[in-house]
């Protein structure tokens, strides 16, 4: 762009904004009685993602009044479709990535990889089936908001499922609850670095964006907030081993007075939020980020926005209350507002494919054309989010929006055998019937769950790539294969070309019902790669990226690969380019835990804190994988301590387990000092901080200690007889 054209664009915005605000400023609008067509649109478009032309006309002829308490009854908590089933089961333990060897590194740093690919597509397949889209544009409101990426939570794809729901149950909740959430959220915690904020060294990261980009704005605050702010954080970290769950680390805490807004006290974190909550700038901040989202690209006039934040603060910062007041402002609906917000990437994208009701279109690759049009959804570029308005359209994402919209308009594809549309129903608010809407929903209940899942991507070239699944015995003897299969989609080379990079493929789970009792012989999986095809215009492949039996993973990047033409590394088995098989080695699980049963064993041991001062000697360890008896523990971490005579004894604490180390805590467990429950706290579960518990058992028994004798009394016979298994394999890494 010339410098002749930049001042005559700046120009041309500046007349722009002074005849939307004059006219807004100026005209006293009547609120029509009913919505026109084009009234209707608008209103879809800025709550929704596109327009379905059936709620369109039913719209059409409504009250604003009606309209308005249409979009605000259609708000759901939970998605149209189920998460995928990894964000069910417990979070790895990722800070164990480090002492890994480098095979088994490259494996889990795929595996994570690979689920990354799972969630944006499971969100992109959400987004593309809802019947609420009010609901998912105000998810990817507060995903822009908070914004938490990937790459800068050390892979914590589990604490990125974690915050996604936090945003869909509390999207237009209250926004003093949410805002205690986030101070609690272990992907925002990871992300800004409070992980490392302590009593003796506090890091300010998090209270630096918690009062310019989430609550206040610029200039609203000094230097001096921001490190009182930081004391109060302090603490504020996450159980590696309970599941992410949220952990105010007491020892790390900063007890001491602060000052914050003039007010001086040992103020907590929750004592923070309520505390920015007083200040008139935060209902302005979060009214102009509505505005910016739901009316304009341009600045809203002040007298415009007054009333907007004055309902927001009056409601004690209530996110619908906002939200509505948003949707019937006559700044929303004067004509001014039409056509002055640039869609996002997803707006665009995804409402292309709503509004043509393309329920078959390339889903797959939808969220590579978003990343290309600057919007990867869980990695924004940093804490400030995307940028907005005319970013959306510089000169090369202006072609990458153009080419995306052409490739969704020139191909589509069938639907996949296990998704069918059905026609559902809804009522208006009178409740007669309004319409009619196609929805993309699973055939099988959401508590379905197969034994055998296949994780696979193909590259398709003139056809779909075919595949066939076997089970064979550890001789290599087949006990059981099903029929070939054609892949449900691919990404087609023809079309798009080659795929650089093995994490944009189109990685889908595919479900094989194998027999149980064959499932229980096998000791192989192998996946037969039918039909290479190859030409001057492009290739097929197949790609395996592993196979999950009874809730286990197994990654093909430790199978074994036969073929024409096997890739460099042995690392990449998975990756058939010729036509041939995969075979990944799995064992029987049930066999597994019945051996496993008859003693406490464990998947793996590791120390993760060690701590010797003046002779006491402190180990944290965490065992993965334990069984014992009939019980089963992801996660199993202890403290083993051992004073100057050598005899050690043994801490567990509510952080520890996961599930809990035990199913109820005695009374006379020790209790964190900082534990208080306030009236915010109360409002939420995942607010609430009940503090840790911990129990404590000698070698040399209680005593006559009273409170080590409750602890001892407080264990079931079974935990017992744990312990004294833990201080007999403990004994040894003393020694």
């Amino acid at each position: 762009m010339t410098k002749l054209q930049k001042v005559l664009s700046s120009v041309l915005t500046l007349v722009w904004l002074s005849l939307f605000t004059q006219s807004v400023n100026s005209a006293v609008l009547p609120d029509p009685v009913v919505l026109t067509k084009a009234d209707a649109r608008h209103l879809l478009t800025r709550t929704g993602l596109g327009v379905d032309y059936r709620e369109l006309m039913f719209l059409t002829g409504k009250t604003r009044a009606d309209a308005v308490n249409y979009i605000m009854d259609g708000f759901r908590i939970e998605p149209a479709l189920q998460m995928p089933p990894w964000t069910q089961h417990p979070a790895p333990l990722y800070w164990t990535r480090e002492d890994l060897p480098p095979d088994q590194r490259l494996m889990f740093d795929r595996r994570r990889d690979a689920e990354l690919i799972e969630l944006r597509q499971w969100w992109v397949d959400n987004m593309l089936a809802t019947t609420s889209p009010q609901t998912e544009r105000m998810v990817l409101f507060w995903h822009d908001h908070f914004a938490t990426s990937y790459y800068g939570i050390n892979r914590q794809t589990k604490a990125l499922a974690v915050q996604n729901e936090t945003f869909r149950t509390q999207a237009i909740g209250n926004f003093r609850t949410l805002l205690k959430s986030m101070i609690r959220d272990p992907a925002l915690l990871n992300y800004l670095d409070n992980l490392s904020n302590r009593k003796h060294s506090p890091n300010e990261n998090l209270a630096r964006e918690l009062l310019e980009l989430f609550t206040m704005g610029e200039g609203q605050y000094d230097q001096s907030t921001v490190r009182e702010a930081a004391r109060a954080l302090t603490g504020h970290g996450v159980s590696q081993n309970k599941d992410l769950a949220f952990e105010l680390k007491t020892w790390q805490h900063d007890t001491d007075q602060k000052t914050l807004f003039g007010q001086t006290a040992s103020h907590r974190a929750d004592d923070l939020v309520d505390l920015i909550l007083q200040q008139p700038a935060v209902a302005d901040f979060i009214a102009r980020k509505f505005w910016h989202a739901f009316i304009s690209d341009y600045p809203p006039d002040p007298n415009d926005l007054a009333p907007l934040s004055k309902r927001f603060r009056d409601s004690n910062y209530d996110l619908a209350t906002l939200y509505r007041a948003t949707l019937e402002s006559e700044s929303f609906w004067h004509p001014a507002a039409r056509a002055s917000l640039i869609k996002s990437p997803a707006q665009l994208i995804i409402g292309l494919v709503r509004t043509l009701q393309y329920p078959s279109v390339l889903n797959y690759t939808v969220p590579a054309l978003l990343a290309q049009s600057g919007m990867n959804l869980f990695a924004p570029p940093n804490v400030a989010g995307w940028p907005q308005g005319e970013s959306w359209i510089t000169p090369g994402r202006l072609l990458n929006r153009q080419a995306a919209l052409n490739s969704l308009l020139r191909h589509r594809v069938k639907p996949a055998t296990d998704i069918k549309i059905n026609v559902d129903t809804a009522a208006d608010m009178s409740g007669n019937s309004m319409s009619r809407y196609m929805t993309i929903t699973d055939n099988r209940s959401k508590n379905f769950q197969p034994a055998v899942q296949l994780h696979l991507a193909a590259e398709n070239y003139r056809g779909a790539a075919q595949y066939q699944v076997e089970l064979h015995a550890k001789n290599q003897k087949l006990l059981w294969h099903e029929p070939a299969r054609e892949i449900s989609y691919g990404h087609e080379t023809a079309m798009f070309g080659r795929i650089k990079n093995a994490k944009e493929l189109p990685w889908q789970v595919v479900d094989i019902d194998a027999p149980a009792d064959v499932l229980k012989q096998a000791e192989i999986i192998r996946v037969r790669f039918i039909n290479d095809n190859a030409g001057h215009d492009g290739d097929r492949n197949l790609f395996v990226g592993g196979v999950t039996i009874n809730n286990n993973w197994f990654d093909s990047s430790q199978g074994h690969q036969q073929s024409k033409c096997p890739p460099q590394s042995t690392h990449n088995a998975g990756r058939l380019y010729c036509e041939g098989f995969v075979d990944i080695a799995i064992h029987s699980n049930d066999k597994a835990v019945a051996r496993k049963r008859q003693k406490p064993a464990a998947a793996s041991a590791h120390v993760n804190w060690i701590q010797d001062v003046d002779g006491q000697l402190d180990l944290t360890i965490t065992l993965q994988d334990l069984y014992f008896g009939n019980q089963y523990y992801p996660t199993f971490s202890y403290h083993l301590k051992s004073k100057n005579n050598g005899l050690p004894g043994i801490e567990l604490n509510s952080y520890g387990c996961f599930p809990d180390c035990l199913t109820h805590w005695p009374l006379c467990a020790w209790k964190s000092s900082l534990h208080r429950e306030t009236n915010s706290n109360r409002e939420t579960n995942s607010n609430k901080d009940n503090g840790k518990k911990t129990l404590a058992f000698h070698v040399e028994g209680p005593g006559s200690d009273a409170t080590l004798q409750c602890h001892h009394r407080a264990l079931a016979r079974k935990v017992r007889k744990l312990i004294s298994s833990l201080f007999v394999s403990s004994l040894t890494l003393t020694e």
